[in-house]
């Protein structure tokens, strides 16, 4: 009878570089693993960076052996190891395995934590939001450069098609009176586009390919001839069209 718990690895194809892990359930461990990559929260940064710019299909997750929880710190400290003196590199932070498993907060300690998590007070708030947009003015691009390469599971798009929008049944220009209406119309009358005749630079189309070229080496084989069979009937089409 196969085992629930056991010791898995999460290895780079393209480097060979691992993380190895072990848990009770190694099937839930992973599709966490997997989940928590694809929308870019992962907690190892070492990881996340790897699965952002080589792409999920380079990595393989699996089960590496099956042994008893008991015997799960051991064996997975074992492996570890092992790994370092064949000289692969590992993902893993810490040099010395341990876990949480078995560990009870008292109840004390777990109604402080629900108290805290219910309770944040506007100045709080006003210290998380300044603390934010210090850390973007200091980190320009850095929370887009994380959201790179994330994807969502199809049980979250369905979440998200099914979410009702805020304007959603209203009529007009988001339910606008007239006069507002007559007032946005006014304002813009006559005014040209920020961006008329302005040229983006070398730099900026130089980063622009770049973007682009990291973009498709991130695409899998399927997705790449799927993009340039449609490339292809839309030339033919045109060619169809001007004869």
């Amino acid at each position: 009878m196969l085992l629930l718990s056991g010791l898995y690895a999460i290895i780079n194809e393209l480097t060979g570089k691992t993380y190895i892990g072990s848990s009770v359930n190694v099937a839930r461990r992973l599709r966490n693993h997997s989940d928590r990559l694809r929308r870019g929260v992962h907690d190892n940064i070492n990881l996340q960076r790897a699965w952002q710019l080589d792409g999920g299909a380079a990595f393989t997750l699996r089960r590496v052996s099956e042994c008893a929880p008991s015997e799960l710190i051991a064996r997975e400290q074992a492996l570890v190891e092992d790994c370092r003196e064949k000289g692969i590199a590992l993902y893993n932070l810490r040099p010395v395995v341990d876990s949480q498993l078995g560990f009870r907060h008292s109840d004390e300690t777990r109604a402080k934590f629900r108290a805290a998590k219910r309770v944040i007070t506007p100045e709080t708030r006003a210290r998380m939001s300044a603390s934010a947009r210090r850390y973007a003015a200091e980190h320009p691009g850095e929370m887009a450069r994380r959201r790179v390469g994330r994807l969502f599971t199809e049980e979250q798009k369905k979440k998200l098609r099914g979410r009702r929008s805020w304007n959603r049944g209203k009529t007009g220009l988001y339910a606008a009176s007239a006069e507002t209406r007559a007032k946005l119309s006014a304002t813009g009358m006559g005014r040209p586009a920020w961006n008329l005749g302005v040229s983006p630079g070398e730099a900026t189309i130089a980063k622009r390919r770049v973007g682009q070229k990291a973009a498709w080496a991130r695409r899998s084989p399927e997705q790449r001839a799927a993009i340039g069979l449609k490339s292809w009937k839309t030339r033919r089409a045109a060619s169809a069209v001007i004869g």
